[in-house]
Parts: structure tokens; C-alpha cells; sequence
């Protein structure tokens, strides 16, 4: 009789991975994501502003991210943490009370703050912690999983944005809802381990030089390590697609919601909410499945760098279909081919972190990360602002836009295509 294969080794659920999950869960409640894009057609912005307030929001936090990371060294990574929550109060609140274009644009940078602050801080603190414990192995399972609570956090969220809406019969108020989650993440930030803040450094002037000049040095060091550039720009691909393309499947529903005779004796903004809510639900618990699976599509693949080529390529064939689908009148299939950008998105990522970390020396990994993070912010801003052009071109044509984005990307996917690693 043979012996029964040993289960696989699983990470343990600690306290601490209590806390990463509950950061994710707390900082995805941010109401306003789900009409954020209606929000602002509500109050007269134009396709082309939209574009171009995503795009300022991505431009500030590329520029942003590089002292962020000096700044994260000299107040330790939890101040950071904590410096950011502040930034993102302030911009709800300015969300909240803004009517015109250039509040908006203060909002955004005051938000944008709260994201360079962010981002690249708590990955850092959920790999010191995995370094510190030996579970580094456990990387992609370990990531994927915290993950996954940041999409039921968002499941969650659109469903009482929807009710916020529903009730209030207007965009505004979910901004002023929003600040209580990010009141109680902030909370948290206070109870994490002083191990997790890294080495604190003098901040000054000289950090702000020092911390450029290390982003030019990671470039160099990436570009002569093989595979390494292409490892990073093709993990930036498709995260710059997503960013820039998946709020404009707000517009997506609406005309879904105008064509679908269901309760239909509502006020519009109302039955708007209900069509929203439901299927943002949907499409979050799906990524948070998608994000729990993203080991075992990338074993299903026999390779990490082949499950991140292949999902791009999907990815972008999909963005390719809706903007098609969108453009002769079909409403339902561009919203459902949607569930499969996100879908895609919280599958590669995991993936795509720990691909980027394996070809990467320890010593400059972080910094490496931030350049990865700005090339997906610098696409994602392109994007938007093409979307944006394309759809105010095209008497608010969103899937036009959505087809030409894809298209762009689809032409760049050979140039970033990845072998496997030699080990």
C-alpha cells in the first residue's frame, strides 16, 4: 500500500497575520470606489478631466514614492503608515465639500499622498515580518491570502456604498463614510511590532538626493541583471492596465442598468446604487478567490514567469472584447468581461511580486519595487488619459477608449514576454 502524498506545508494564521488581513480588509472599505467615475459626471467633469484627475493621481504618487521611501526610513514604516491614513482623511473630507475641477485636483493630490505613503511601506512590513520568521518560502501563498481579505474588504465596501447611496439618493455622502475605516486602520498601525519598522535613518535634504540617486543605482543594477528589466516592466504591464481601465466599468453598468427593466419605478441614482453594489460584490468575492488561488495557477502553469505572460496576453484579449463588445451596443458581456480584468489582476500580482523579488539582490529589492511601482503608475496614468481623450472624442464612447488602451498594450506584450528562470 503506498503512502499517502504529505499535505502541503501551510503558513501559520498568527496574530500578526491577523493584522495584515484586518489592514486590507479596513483600507479597501473606501466607499466612493465603486462611483467615484459617476461621482464626477454627477458634478459636471467631463471624460477628458476624469482622465486627467487619474492621471495627476498616478503622476503625484510616482513622484512621491521616491522620498516616501526616505521618509518611511527616518520616521520608521508605522509613522509612515500613519502619515498616510492622515493624507487620506484629509482628501475625504475635501472629496466631500469640493464642486469644482481644480478642488478636485487638490483632493486628489492629498489622496495621492496617502497612496505614495502607503503602497511599497506595508509590502516591506509584511516581507520583513515573513524574513524575520523563516517563511519566506511561503511568499506567494502568504501574500495572495492577506490579499485576499483587501478584496472581501472590497466585496464588502460596495455593498455599503450602494446603501449609502441608495439612502442618501446622492455620490456625496460615501466619502464621509469612508473616514471611519480608515480611522480604525490608522488605530491598527499603532498595535503593529516595532521589528517591522526597519532601520531608521536621519531624515534631510540629503536623504531626498541619496534615495533618487538609489532609484537611478537600482536601475543600472536591473538593467545588467538578465531578465531583470523585463521582469519588472512585464510585471508593470498589465498592473498599469488595470489601474488605468477598471473604473470605467462604472459607465459599463449604467448603460447595463438603462437597458436591464428592473425596478424600474426607482429614482435613477438609486436604481443605479443597486446595479453597482451587486455587481461589485460580485466581482470582489471573485478576485478575492482568484487572489487565494494565484499559487495554483502559477504551479497549473509550471512556471510563475509563464502564468504572468499568459495572463497578461488574456488579460488585454479580454480589454480588446469589451471595448468591441461596448462599441456595437452590447451592454451585459462588457460588464461580465470586466470580472475577468480583475479577475487576472489579483491572480498575477502575487505572482508577479515574487517573480520581480527572485531575479532581484535583498539589498536593493525595495527600491526596485518603488521603479515597478512607478512604471505601473506612469501606464496607468497614459491610460486613463487615453481612455478619457478617446471617450470624450467619441460622445462618451468608454469602450472605444477601452479598445485602443488594449490594443497598445496587446502590441507591447511581445517586447516583455519572460523565459522561465534557470535555476
Amino acid at each position: 500500500m503506498k503512502d499517502k502524498p504529505a499535505a502541503p506545508e501551510r503558513f501559520p494564521r498568527d496574530l500578526q497575520y491577523a493584522k495584515f488581513s484586518a489592514y486590507g480588509f479596513l483600507k479597501n472599505l473606501r466607499f466612493f470606489e465603486p462611483f467615484l467615475v459617476l461621482f464626477f459626471l454627477e458634478k459636471g467633469i467631463s471624460f477628458l478631466e476624469i482622465g486627467t484627475l487619474y492621471a495627476i493621481r498616478e503622476i503625484v504618487v510616482n513622484v512621491l514614492e521616491i522620498p516616501s521611501g526616505a521618509l518611511a526610513d527616518a520616521l520608521g514604516r508605522r509613522r509612515t503608515m500613519i502619515a498616510s491614513f492622515i493624507s487620506y482623511l484629509i482628501s475625504f473630507v475635501i472629496f466631500w465639500r469640493a464642486a469644482s475641477m481644480p478642488i478636485f485636483v487638490v483632493a486628489m493630490v492629498a489622496f495621492s499622498f496617502g497612496e505614495a505613503f502607503r503602497t511599497g511601506t506595508h509590502k516591506a512590513m509584511i516581507f520583513t515580518y515573513l524574513r524575520l520568521n523563516g517563511y519566506e518560502h511561503f511568499k506567494t501563498d502568504y501574500y495572495g491570502h492577506t490579499r485576499g481579505w483587501s478584496q472581501i474588504g472590497s466585496a464588502v465596501s460596495s455593498v455599503i456604498a450602494a446603501a449609502i447611496v441608495f439612502v442618501s439618493g446622492n455620490y456625496t455622502a460615501i466619502f464621509l463614510f469612508s473616514t471611519i475605516p480608515y480611522i480604525l486602520d490608522l488605530a491598527l498601525m499603532l498595535t503593529y511590532p516595532r521589528e517591522l519598522d526597519g532601520t531608521r535613518t536621519e531624515f534631510s535634504l540629503a536623504c531626498i538626493g541619496n534615495a533618487f540617486r538609489e532609484i537611478g543605482r537600482s536601475l543600472v543594477s536591473t538593467v545588467r541583471q538578465r531578465g531583470a528589466l523585463r521582469a519588472v516592466v512585464s510585471s508593470s504591464l498589465y498592473g498599469g492596465f488595470y489601474k488605468g481601465t477598471k473604473d470605467y466599468l462604472q459607465p459599463l453598468i449604467i448603460a447595463l442598468a438603462v437597458s436591464v427593466p428592473l425596478a424600474v419605478g426607482m429614482p435613477n441614482v438609486q436604481r443605479e446604487a443597486l446595479f453597482v453594489g451587486v455587481i461589485y460584490m460580485v466581482i470582489y468575492f471573485l478576485t478575492a478567490y482568484s487572489s487565494r488561488r494565484s499559487a495554483r495557477v502559477s504551479t497549473a502553469f509550471r512556471s510563475p514567469e509563464r502564468a504572468m505572460n499568459w495572463e497578461a496576453a488574456t488579460g488585454l484579449l479580454v480589454g480588446l472584447g469589451i471595448g468591441i463588445t461596448r462599441m456595437i451596443g452590447w451592454t451585459g458581456l462588457p460588464v461580465a468581461l470586466f470580472l475577468v480584468i480583475y479577475a487576472i489582476q489579483n491572480m498575477r500580482r502575487p505572482v508577479s511580486v515574487t517573480v520581480v523579488s527572485e531575479r532581484i539582490p535583498e539589498d536593493v529589492l525595495a527600491t526596485v519595487l518603488s521603479v515597478e511601482s512607478q512604471i505601473q503608475s506612469l501606464l496607468a496614468a497614459i491610460a486613463a488619459l487615453v481612455i478619457g481623450a478617446v471617450a470624450n472624442a467619441t460622445a462618451g464612447s468608454v469602450g472605444s477608449g477601452i479598445l485602443v488602451v488594449s490594443v497598445l498594450g496587446l502590441l507591447a506584450v511581445p517586447l516583455v514576454w519572460l523565459r522561465p528562470k534557470v535555476v
